[in-house]
């Protein structure tokens, strides 16, 4: 073949070849047409994405002033309340010494310091209840053939149903704590006890079937000893959960607690009273029933009787006659009282609900 007739066939070839660059460059063109598109629209998003978190973050800010303003308010609520609350007391403690006290104008300069003074510190300290609430208190009614009726009045009146809600209104707690109704071997020695390692109250039967005896048809007396029991109990777990730093015997900080808690409450503690009249060892004093519980961290029931009367007669000395007090010890019983009260509160402060 001669060389003129090759050529039609490389002026196609050619034509062909220019044909796919020309192809390829305009593909080329269109993706980073379409990438610098794409591109364009991320960085729109992108824009508002940003514009949104930033939005979020300023409401939240907004929120969190809110929050820090409610809080504020709560606070100085709170203080209030327990500055009146000690000016009460003190009122107690001043008209006792002074009957005049109200028309003195160095007493009411006096108070006004103090409602001053008391303010300060409470507003210093801080918002409080300020930890997390993690539990509850519980009850458990534990099956018991010998003392099924006890079961069955207890469960159908709800009386320790009622307290165990009143102690879930009032505390914060880190855990649940059960309040077991049971009846064990440690019952023989014990109206009831709690276990640190379980972390559970155990409440027994049998002390609560003694009670029963002894007031079968007045429900209130025999409610009394049976909230009581149940508030020693819980004295002696929060001192635990919490860490208390209880200085002294902690039977004693035990029963302390249980006695201002209930007469707080309003509740009427002539019962548990006479109750530990009754059982006070200088009125069945012998060798054997004296001597063999100087050992012991309970204290003896003649002391506990003279503590509980001076608590109930410093809280209200015209519903409590001092009675066997004598002079020496009954006329420090509102302070006793006021101070106490005091102590618990500022112990328990930080797991107390606020309102």
């Amino acid at each position: 073949m001669r060389k003129e007739e090759h050529m039609p066939i490389l002026f196609a070839l050619a034509a062909v070849a220019i044909a796919l660059g020309i192809t390829n460059i305009l593909l080329v063109y269109n993706i980073t047409t379409e990438m610098n598109q794409y591109e364009s629209i991320w960085d729109v998003n992108k824009s508002n994405i940003h514009a949104a978190l930033d939005d979020l973050e300023k409401r939240y800010d907004a929120i969190d002033k809110k929050v820090e303003n409610v809080d504020s308010k709560l606070l100085e609520l709170k203080g209030m309340s327990e500055v009146l609350n000690d000016v009460r007391y003190k009122l107690v403690n001043i008209h006792s010494k002074d009957g005049n006290a109200s028309s003195n104008s160095s007493s009411n300069d006096m108070l006004k310091h103090m409602l001053n003074h008391s303010l300060e510190q409470r507003l210093d300290k801080g918002l409080e209840g300020k930890e997390e609430d993690r539990g509850d208190f519980k009850i458990i009614y534990m099956d018991n053939d010998r003392y099924s009726s006890v079961k069955s009045m207890l469960s159908r009146s709800k009386m320790l149903d009622a307290y165990v809600n009143t102690l879930n209104s009032k505390f914060i707690l880190p855990h649940d704590i059960s309040i077991v109704v049971d009846e064990d071997g440690r019952c023989k020695s014990a109206s009831g006890y709690y276990e640190q390692v379980m972390k559970r109250i155990v409440l027994c039967y049998s002390s609560i079937d003694n009670f029963m005896r002894l007031y079968p048809e007045d429900i209130e007396r025999f409610s009394t000893l049976v909230k009581f029991l149940l508030y020693h109990e819980v004295a002696h777990a929060l001192i635990d959960v919490y860490k208390l730093p209880i200085v002294g015997m902690q039977e004693y900080a035990a029963d302390n607690f249980a006695i201002v808690m209930m007469l707080n409450d309003g509740d009427d503690i002539h019962p548990l009273i006479w109750l530990y009249d009754a059982m006070r060892e200088d009125k069945h004093a012998t060798t054997s029933t004296t001597s063999s519980r100087y050992w012991d961290t309970h204290m003896l029931f003649v002391q506990r009787y003279y503590d509980i009367l001076c608590l109930a007669y410093g809280s209200d000395p015209s519903r409590y006659d001092s009675g066997d007090l004598p002079s020496e010890r009954a006329y420090r019983c509102v302070h006793e009282y006021s101070s106490a009260l005091n102590a618990w509160d500022e112990l328990l402060k930080p797991w107390m609900r606020v309102g």
